[in-house]
């Protein structure tokens, strides 16, 4: 008797925190200060536009959510945060995914705010994805010139490597400091360029960075994804710095694999019942 009265509680608490769980609302809050009830769909994920802005429940000036006349809430629009980041899960207007299991929320240095959109495997925390927020496309935040700075920056530090060891070859390593030292045990950093086409109609290149040791020896492989869907251009990351793991991945097709890109105007366009 025992038994059946402590398994009817069990399946009450399970119904009613299944009930919580569907209950749960997606709020937004604009620039003004108010927030709003977002609209989501079968899935929970939000209701966007074509635009990318996020279908919401109407409120009035005095914060009551306006009804038809069939005693359905109004629906408007509202400019989509520009990352809403929940554990695994990261949305902006042009994207969205949730990280698959084995990664985890990258933990921030001491006195650094939480990191939203920067993951490590937990296994190999010497691997890791992250997304840089996007950036309207301008002469400066476009595919060309990142391509030329990550060339200038590859150069650079073949540069470096190289004046390590002359200075230590002509003076001695003990003339080195910490960092420098390091350089020695480096042979250079090469970078290639890659156009990987389109991903959702949208133009992909990706850059390439390994560092090889005196041997030759793989130490470490960088990927940069930048993406432009005409209004803004996207940045990913995918870093590895465990030996063990070189190989073990293909960073583009985890790309596809996991992130979602959403539709997009190619003109920065906005509907007439937009909130503010």
């Amino acid at each position: 008797m025992k038994q059946r009265i402590i398994a009817a509680a069990l399946a009450v608490l399970l119904v009613a925190l299944s009930f919580s769980a569907c209950g749960k609302k997606k709020m937004i809050t604009v620039p003004n200060g108010m927030e709003y009830e977002a609209v989501t769909d079968e899935n929970g994920d939000y209701v966007t536009n074509e635009r990318g802005d996020a279908a919401v429940y109407y409120k009035d000036e005095n914060g009551k959510y306006q009804k038809d006349e069939n005693g359905e809430k109004v629906t408007a629009y509202v400019a989509f945060p520009k990352e809403v980041a929940q554990g695994l899960s990261y949305e902006t207007p042009y994207i969205k995914f949730t990280m698959p299991e084995g990664w985890e929320v990258r933990k921030p240095e001491k006195s650094q705010p939480e990191l939203a959109g920067k993951y490590v495997m937990k296994e190999h925390p010497n691997v890791e994805f992250s997304v840089e927020n996007s950036s309207k496309l301008s002469e400066k935040y476009s595919v060309d010139y990142q391509i030329k700075m990550q060339l200038s920056g590859t150069e650079m530090a073949n540069s470096m490597i190289q004046d390590a060891k002359k200075t230590a070859a002509e003076q001695g390593e003990e003339t080195l400091g910490e960092k420098e030292r390091e350089f020695l045990k480096l042979s250079e950093v090469k970078t290639e360029v890659t156009d990987k086409g389109l991903i959702s109609g949208r133009h992909c290149i990706e850059i390439k960075s390994v560092t090889l040791d005196n041997d030759g020896k793989n130490l470490g492989e960088q990927y940069l994804y930048f993406v432009e869907n005409g209004v803004e251009m996207l940045r990913f990351y995918f870093v590895c710095n465990d030996v063990e793991m070189i190989g073990q991945m293909d960073p583009y097709q985890f790309l596809m694999d996991t992130v979602t890109f959403k539709a997009y105007a190619e003109e920065e366009t906005k509907p007439e019942n937009i909130v503010k």
